[in-house]
């Protein structure tokens, strides 16, 4: 995944100007900013929703320079995790994580439920309640958009602010998760974030000053995780 030099502006309001930068495959890139600073904007234009100005963005062809046919089986490849959630209360938890499957995938039924059975046991609650059941002073609910993210199979995984609202024990918890999905999984991702706790916490480099110059070392999370495993 590659930025180029993007830009973005609606009129005169500027939103993004000169974005670059590259996602390493099995890797996370963190986007941190203040609200309205156009973090989840970049999202939108990765998954093609909003046009773009500049040069490059996405792995071949950008987004925009695409039909909405063409953008199909892209898309497909990309897992989002929306901010709140964005579950149905009118399906139940595994109706929630295998929604995506039943809608768009030509697999046979059997094998979308044997995924939808195991996304929802390992990282959901029981698959029969609903999500107005859940609550969400543990994460239940979260937990449950990212094991829906996930069914698919993605490439690349969007996280659009995945702890905001969440008590710091709970928001470690998802944090874990994403951890445990690109370290273990292999999970490609790129997490937006307002808090500087989850960057901290999830990145395994950091940018150190010494003598005037620049070196990239190794977070103090990603060293403790080390030791300790």
């Amino acid at each position: 995944m590659v930025f180029d030099r993007v830009a973005l502006a609606f009129d005169d309001s500027v939103v993004l100007s000169g974005i670059s930068f590259t996602l390493i495959t099995g890797h996370t890139k963190l986007i941190i900013g203040a609200s309205g600073a156009g973090k989840s904007t970049i999202l939108k234009l990765i998954l093609g929703l909003l046009r773009r100005r500049g040069r490059r963005v996405g792995q071949r062809r950008a987004g925009d320079q695409l039909s909405e046919a063409q953008l199909m089986p892209v898309r497909a490849q990309v897992g989002m995790v929306f901010q709140e959630g964005a579950l149905f209360d009118s399906l139940t938890v595994a109706e929630n994580v295998g929604y995506r499957l039943y809608e768009e995938t030509r697999q046979p039924l059997a094998e979308v439920r044997r995924r939808v059975e195991e996304g929802a046991r390992l990282r959901g609650p029981p698959a029969v309640r609903r999500p107005h059941a859940l609550g969400s002073v543990r994460g239940q609910r979260r937990r449950v958009a990212i094991a829906r993210a996930l069914c698919t199979k993605p490439r690349l995984l969007l996280y659009d602010e995945p702890t905001a609202g969440l008590d710091p024990i709970t928001a470690v918890s998802v944090d874990e998760e994403i951890i445990k999905l690109r370290d273990l999984e292999s999970v490609s991702s790129i997490l937006v974030t307002h808090r500087l706790r989850d960057a901290f916490y999830v990145a395994t480099h950091r940018a150190v000053r010494e003598n005037g110059a620049v070196r990239i070392v190794e977070s103090i999370a990603a060293r403790r995780r080390r030791r300790s495993s």
